[in-house]
Formats: C-alpha cells, structure tokens, sequence
C-alpha cells in the first residue's frame, strides 16, 4: 500500500509542483470603451506543443464562450448580460477557425484539432453595442489536455465610458461683486458615466472645492455637483474642468467682476495752494480798500475846516 500511495503523492506533487506547458497567456483588449462602440478582446497563449483541451472567456464568474475541440460543436456563446459576440476568431499553429454570428465560415473539417499538438495559438473575440453591464472583469482560461492537464487564466478589467454632451456649467455667478464679498457657485457635469471629477480654478490657481455630490439618473448616467465657497477682492476668472479619468476635458469659465471700492477724496498741493491764494486775496481785500471809497469823506473833513477858520 505504501508504493501506490507514494506513486500517486509523486504524480500529484510532479503534476502540481511548477510544471507548466502552457506559457505567456495574455489578454488583450483597449482598458477603457466609449458606450456604444465596439471592442475585440484578444486572448494569445503558447501551448509548447501540447494538445489543446479548451478556451473559456469570462465575464466575472460567467463563461460567455468556450471553443473545446473533443465537444460537437466544439465552439459555443452563452447569453451574459452586456456581451452581444458579432465574431470570433480562433488561430492554433497551424490552423484557424473563424464564426461569424455563431455560425462556422469555414469548410475544412475541425477533426484534424482533436488531440493536435500545438503551438501559439490566438482567440479573438469581437463584441458589438457596448453598453453599461458590459463593464467588469474579464477571465480568459486555457487548458492543456492530457497528460498535463495545465490550466492557466489571466484577467483584466474593462470601463465603459459615457461622455457629456454639454460643457459642464457654472450657476451661482453674479453680475458684479463687492470687494470681499462670498461666491457660492456650483459646476455641473450632467449624464456622464462615471461620475466626473471636478476642479475649481481661480485666475489659473488651484483652490479645493466645497463638496461634491452625485444623482444617479434612472438612465444609470451620473450628473456631478460641485461647489465653491470663497471670498473675492478684486475681478477673478473662474474655471470648473471636468474630467472623466485622461480620456476626457471639458471646461467652463467666468469672468467675476467685482466693484472697485470707493476713492477717498485727496487734495494736491495745487489744490491747496489755490485755497491759500484765494484765502490771501480775500484779507487784503478787508484790509486795504481803494482810495476812491475815502475821498468823499476827506474833501468833506477838508470844506469844515476851512469854514471853521473862517468864522474865527
């Protein structure tokens, strides 16, 4: 009893210990898909002349399709929400299989890949009408067929990405401001997906907003607020930039014009200058009067004292 049990340990521990036949699995597809569009996933692997025994893609936990060459038909799609699969193509050294809408388009039979060694070989996968249930974590599995039994699986993650149709807006702004009086604005970026992230600039600098919050619309779009709560001295340029990872920028900009404070009145030293003159012409005016006022005054002083010397 000892030997056959040592003998299974061995085979288990040989089969399980870093033997590997399968190598350089990768999977490949753009990281971030505009709503809408289409996407190929392409999922590339070395078999190092080992026979095949299958292909699965993943969404999450859900196979969505498979292609096993001891299976008739060796190619199935399963319904997954968000996946709509318009091609498939599948490469293995040297053949290559391709479905179209899940019908076969080719006429070579496919018994030449059962038990076939093989060497690179390549799926790929062209998915129609992304949407938002699209988005998540993609698994592609291989597997190697007897003896080895190998199984490798690599995953990657997928974003779909819904862009605004409008510039994000400013409300809150007012047509003029006094000197050290608050704004209280709020930037809008409506039905994006994901939420947009949102920053404030103040005549080119960077200032932190107030607080954010997000409304799920029913649509599954996000509309994001954002605010700004600051105090202004002087005419500033307001900015919002709205931002959706580094795939996209939208900007909106104010100018705020604030009132100038009122002038304090300043007298120059002309000013004064003429204040002094006037102040001197008017008290020499009061000191001196023209000889012409006194001369009626003199000639009558003058008759009385000769009519005066007269009577004597």
């Amino acid at each position: 009893m000892i030997i056959p049990c040592l003998i299974i340990f061995t085979w288990i521990s040989f089969n399980h210990s870093g033997v590997r036949s399968i190598r350089d699995v990768q999977l490949d597809f753009p990281s971030v898909v505009a709503i809408g569009e289409p996407v190929l996933l392409e999922c590339r692997f070395n078999m190092e002349n080992e026979s095949l025994y299958s292909v699965k893609l993943y969404k999450g936990s859900k196979e969505f399709l498979h292609f096993i060459p001891e299976f008739s038909p060796p190619y199935s799609v399963y319904p997954v929400r968000g996946i709509n699969v318009k091609s498939t193509n599948m490469s293995l050294e040297p053949l290559s299989v391709h479905y179209h809408d899940g019908q076969l388009k080719q006429s070579k039979s496919l018994a030449a890949l059962k038990n076939a060694k093989v060497g690179n070989g390549e799926i790929q996968v062209q998915l129609s009408g992304v949407n938002l249930y699209t988005q998540g974590l993609y698994g592609c599995e291989v597997s190697a067929d007897s003896p080895s039994w190998d199984t490798r699986i690599v995953i990657r993650r997928l974003h779909v990405l819904v862009e605004p149709k409008r510039q994000p807006e400013i409300s809150g702004v007012e047509t003029l401001y006094k000197p050290g009086q608050d704004l209280q604005l709020i930037c809008v970026s409506k039905n994006t997906y994901p939420a947009a992230n949102i920053t404030w600039y103040l005549d080119g600098r960077k200032v932190e907003s107030s607080g954010v919050d997000t409304v799920t619309e029913p649509t599954g779009l996000i509309t994001t607020n954002s605010y700004l709560n600051s105090s202004v001295y002087h005419s500033v340029e307001a900015k919002c930039l709205a931002s959706l990872w580094t795939h996209h920028y939208q900007s909106k900009k104010y100018v705020l014009l604030v009132k100038d404070p009122p002038m304090a009145s300043v007298r120059t030293n002309q000013t004064k200058q003429r204040s002094l003159s006037v102040i001197e012409t008017s008290s020499a005016g009061d000191m001196g009067r023209p000889a012409e006022l006194y001369l009626p005054i003199l000639i009558f002083f003058f008759t009385c004292n000769l009519y005066l010397n007269h009577l004597l």
